[in-house]
């Protein structure tokens, strides 16, 4: 019986959801480099379906980043920041924009907000 997806498969399957769709690339693109379905890969984005270690590997070379990125919020201290939605989304948005495009983006949400950091 195949271990079921658990918190943690769900946080990297959205990173890796994130990091694609912030860097442009379609899902058959990155399905076909790594030797899966489109169906399978929507599986890992969802957390559906857990993805092995070598399988991890090929999809950070298919999206060009370092593997390790796609681990980002898997540690116990970040782990609660990435059980909401919107945070985890927000997290991943900002790890991809420079540190300039970053302050721009908490200044802009910060008048939306209507506070002061």
């Amino acid at each position: 019986m195949k271990p079921r997806a658990d918190e943690i498969d769900a946080i990297i399957g959205k990173n890796v959801h994130l990091t694609r769709t912030a860097r442009g690339i379609r899902r058959a693109a990155v399905a076909k480099a790594i030797g899966v379905t489109v169906q399978q890969l929507q599986k890992y984005e969802t957390g559906g379906a857990r993805i092995s270690a070598a399988r991890l590997v090929r999809i950070a070379e298919a999206l060009h980043v370092p593997v390790a990125e796609l681990f980002a919020g898997t540690s116990p201290r970040n782990l609660a920041m990435h059980r909401s939605s919107t945070n985890a989304k927000a997290h991943a948005l900002l790890r991809l924009m420079s540190e300039r495009q970053q302050k721009l983006a908490i200044d802009a949400l910060t008048i939306i907000a209507g506070t002061t950091p």
